[in-house]
């Protein structure tokens, strides 16, 4: 048995339990430990004893740990979603309500850019690098596929 990190994974799971805002009988009912063995886990931490785990209940406590991260993790994406959101609605508020004005004036070209895409500085210079750079890479595309019928022809014969 691996006794100092079975008394660190009961220690992490009774401080799980406090972040939840859970009581101890609670968080063994979620991890399905019967509360007799959490009681007895809470007293020999607190005596500072080491706690030796019963593979079942250091897979139940690790499962329950994961979970608790998992749930971790959903609200952090949902608050990033939301956040975004509230972002999107300001934008697009602020874009009905000067929808006389310049879009140079309205929003930082950072934000011109992700929402127009490169040549979206409202510039014409701009647009003309970007097409320019368009016709290049279309002139490297033909050219590469010109060498590739080249080659065909000189590797059949």
């Amino acid at each position: 048995m691996i006794v100092n990190s079975d008394t660190a994974l009961v220690r992490r799971f009774f401080e799980a339990a406090a972040e939840m805002g859970v009581s101890q009988a609670e968080a063994g009912r979620r991890a399905e430990i019967p509360q007799s063995t959490v009681s007895r886990w809470a007293k020999l931490l607190a005596a500072g004893e080491p706690i030796p785990l019963h593979p079942k209940n250091r897979i139940a406590i690790r499962a329950f740990l994961a979970r608790q991260e998992a749930r971790g993790r959903e609200r952090v994406v949902m608050l990033a979603r939301q956040l975004a959101a509230d972002i999107l609605r300001d934008i697009s508020d602020a874009l009905r309500a000067s929808a006389g004005e310049a879009p140079e004036e309205l929003m930082p070209p950072t934000v011109r850019r992700l929402l127009g895409g490169e040549a979206a500085t409202g510039s014409d210079a701009d647009a003309e690098r970007q097409a320019a750079r368009l016709e290049r890479m279309a002139a490297q595309q033909e050219e590469m596929r010109e060498r590739r019928r080249q080659e065909r022809r000189t590797g059949e014969r």
